[in-house]
């Protein structure tokens, strides 16, 4: 079996608290996984009984918890550019969550699983160092 001349990229996005380890397995394939946390404090909304929304009592609080496998797919293998090289990934996982509100007293736990699909590209700023952008698509 041959070496892959493709690097081993690592990736961290702030805002989610993502982070990637990738590699590429030849000029179209890559593969890997990555590890997110992120906290979201909000207020809910529900509908009374008269189909009114009403703001709940209480600032809630998520926390979500995933370990990423993830399997891409370059859409153009040999760009001669470092600007231009779009990648589609999809990822199946399991995520752990919890919901809290304290003034209400609730709490709860549990796993659920997720769909990501992004079509993002990297630009090569040097040797080392890049930026991604694009979108990102989970449920």
């Amino acid at each position: 079996m041959q070496q892959s001349e493709n690097p081993l990229w690592v990736s961290y996005g702030l805002g989610a608290q993502i982070a990637f380890l990738r590699h590429q397995l030849d000029k179209r394939v890559a593969f890997g996984i990555g590890f997110s946390y992120e906290t979201f404090r909000g207020k809910r909304h529900k509908l009374d009984d008269e189909g009114n929304w009403i703001l709940t009592p209480g600032e809630y609080t998520l926390t979500h918890a995933a370990v990423r496998p993830f399997v891409g797919y370059y859409l153009i293998p040999y760009s001669k550019t470092n600007i231009i090289n779009p990648l589609i990934l999809f990822s199946v996982y399991p995520a752990f969550e919890e919901h809290e509100n304290k003034e209400q007293g609730l709490k709860d736990s549990g796993i659920e699983y997720n769909i990501l699909i992004t079509l993002s590209s990297q630009f090569v700023v040097f040797k080392y160092f890049g930026i991604s952008y694009g979108y990102w698509v989970a449920k």
